[in-house]
């Protein structure tokens, strides 16, 4: 009887509960990640703030370049921002505890679709984001690999 009361409310249970927190500064470990060319290259260092439904990124590029951020929500909205010369619109959706983050990159002189999976560790020490890139001349895949760093 008493489990006729208690398993409906267990149905009311956000699953965003179970989502995992990608907020700290996470560098990339090339030893360990697949580094193929590609279009879109790694951000060395990725410092993230997440909070609730909001993603805030910022990527320190391996050339020494000026930091680039943009802002991702998961609440099934667009992002729009731009990286360089690039416009890019990004949708993100959860699947399972991996984030999904399709992003289409639109540029003078090119244009690409980037597809990102975002997985974190069960200790939340790695993030591993596995991408692949596609556009007129063909498609690459990528295995990007970030150890979250103490600050």
């Amino acid at each position: 009887m008493r489990l006729s009361v208690v398993l409906p409310l267990l149905l009311f249970v956000p699953l965003s509960a179970a989502d995992p927190d990608y907020s700290g500064i996470w560098k990339l470990n090339a030893e360990r990640s697949d580094l193929r060319s590609t279009n879109e290259p790694a951000a060395e260092i990725l410092r993230i703030e997440h909070r609730g439904a909001r993603i805030h990124c910022t990527a320190l590029p391996a050339d020494g370049g000026a930091p680039v951020s943009w802002d991702y929500s998961t609440e099934q909205k667009d992002a729009r921002y731009r990286i360089g010369d690039t416009s890019r619109n990004s949708h993100l959706k959860w699947e399972g505890n991996a984030l999904l983050v399709n992003t289409l990159v639109n540029g003078r002189d090119r244009s690409y679709t980037v597809m990102d999976r975002w997985k974190m560790s069960k200790d939340g020490k790695t993030l591993t984001i596995r991408r692949q890139v596609e556009s007129l001349h063909g498609e690459s895949e990528t295995l990007l690999i970030y150890e979250k760093q103490e600050r």
